[in-house]
């Protein structure tokens, strides 16, 4: 449970150091922080692998801004977040806009015992949906968190979210929230405090696009 008391104490220490403390926001503050996704605004958060930023997909301003806040290759795609109110809502709603190869569909959906949790897919979209997201035309990797407050938010919004690492391309994601204070405070919109601890470990990722399941990226989930 957030303990609003300690954060509070947390602040006061960072203060001197970080000049805008008006974009700090409680994970509690559910209704404003979906009100600010609306309107386009970005957040840094702490995730249950690493620090993530969050945004509303289809606002591209605020992709590029993410963009230029991680200095990160704008060829290199970022991932998503569904909303949905379920597990099995979420894995409906991809098999409507993915495309999966035969031969492997099986694998993929025994892939499905690891979420919520570390693991981001990729899949190929359907040619229907290939507009409906301003990340990547042809391809979408798709993770679900083992996150509470997350699993919240994309239960109660029915938009979805871009989302990646906080950092600087190349380099460790923030390890806490002093961290991203320190490092991020003024580029982010808002910081959505807690006091949860990440794993420490980014997702592994697999490919399904084609024929084949490869494994992109290592991570606490083997594949």
């Amino acid at each position: 449970m957030l303990n609003i008391v300690n954060i509070k104490c947390q602040i006061k220490i960072l203060i001197s150091q970080y000049k805008n403390m008006s974009n700090i926001i409680y994970e509690n503050e559910l209704e404003k922080i979906i009100k600010e996704l609306r309107k386009g605004k970005i957040f840094g958060l702490m995730t249950d692998t690493v620090s993530g930023i969050i945004c509303k997909v289809d606002e591209s301003l605020a992709i590029k801004k993410i963009y230029s806040i991680k200095e990160r290759d704008k060829k290199k795609p970022i991932g998503i977040f569904l909303c949905g109110k379920s597990k099995q809502e979420i894995i409906k709603r991809i098999e409507e806009i993915t495309e999966i190869n035969g031969k492997i569909k099986s694998e993929v959906k025994n892939l499905y015992k690891n979420w919520p949790g570390a693991l981001t897919i990729i899949y190929r979209l359907k040619e229907k949906y290939i507009n409906n997201f301003s990340i990547d035309k042809k391809t979408i990797g798709i993770r679900m968190p083992n996150d509470l407050f997350l699993q919240k938010l994309l239960s109660r919004i029915d938009f979805d979210l871009a989302q990646t690492s906080l950092n600087i391309s190349g380099d460790e994601p923030c390890k806490d929230i002093d961290e991203i204070i320190k490092k991020f405070g003024d580029s982010l919109d808002y910081i959505i405090m807690s006091n949860k601890e990440s794993s420490g470990i980014s997702s592994t990722i697999v490919d399904v696009t084609g024929d084949e399941i490869k494994l992109i990226r290592n991570g606490s989930i083997k594949i």
